[in-house]
């Protein structure tokens, strides 16, 4: 039984390694960070309110993205880590 669990387990292991490896978003994210940086850069050199709001509304699009994608590159370097 128990020699059942640990194949099961490391099987699993092995999928998710797979698909972290296969499923590479550190590109993405890295595109969505400097995109946000530069967005930042805009932010603080606009002259009028409007447009402070309108480049922080871009941010906020962006910024649940980013974490999604750094939870991944994370949990994927865990796995890596592990195998």
């Amino acid at each position: 039984m128990l020699k059942k669990m640990v194949k099961v387990k490391v099987s699993n292991l092995a999928i998710r390694a797979y698909r972290c490896y296969t499923n590479n978003n550190y590109k993405e994210y890295q595109n969505l960070m400097s995109k946000r940086e530069n967005l930042w850069k805009r932010y603080h050199r606009a002259k009028t309110e409007d447009k402070k709001s309108e480049i922080l509304a871009e941010i906020n699009d962006i910024q649940p993205k980013i974490k999604e994608l750094r939870r991944l590159d994370n949990y994927c370097k865990e796995i890596r880590k592990r195998s």
